[in-house]
């Protein structure tokens, strides 16, 4: 599937927006823990930095399915320090194949 554009979905007035309240329905479902490693999440959902700080993780990233940017069922609330660290490396060893990155994120979650 093609890019639509090259900007997040969360960069923006309107794509902060979003993400804030993307964030907090998250927070709420996770029960305030991250997704991957169920750590707390601080209940600030902005302006924290930090490997505490909470991230809005596209399990299928965006640029490759821009379709399911704002779909619940592909976000994930994560913590700063695995977002950096796990996301980053499935991403790049799954590099273009959007449902090999989801069940990778999926399986780290599930080993915490």
């Amino acid at each position: 599937m093609g890019r639509l554009s090259d900007q997040h979905p969360f960069s923006g007035r309107n794509g902060s927006a979003a993400r804030d309240r993307l964030a907090s329905v998250l927070y709420a479902q996770q029960g305030g823990k991250c997704r991957m490693c169920s750590r707390p999440i601080p209940p600030s959902l902005r302006g924290k930095t930090g490997k505490r700080a909470a991230v809005v993780d596209h399990l299928r990233p965006w640029r490759l399915r821009p379709d399911l940017a704002f779909e619940l069922t592909n976000l994930g609330l994560v913590c700063a320090g695995c977002h950096f660290t796990h996301c980053a490396s499935i991403e790049a060893a799954h590099a273009g194949d959007a449902e090999l990155i989801a069940q990778a994120k999926e399986r780290i979650g599930q080993e915490w």
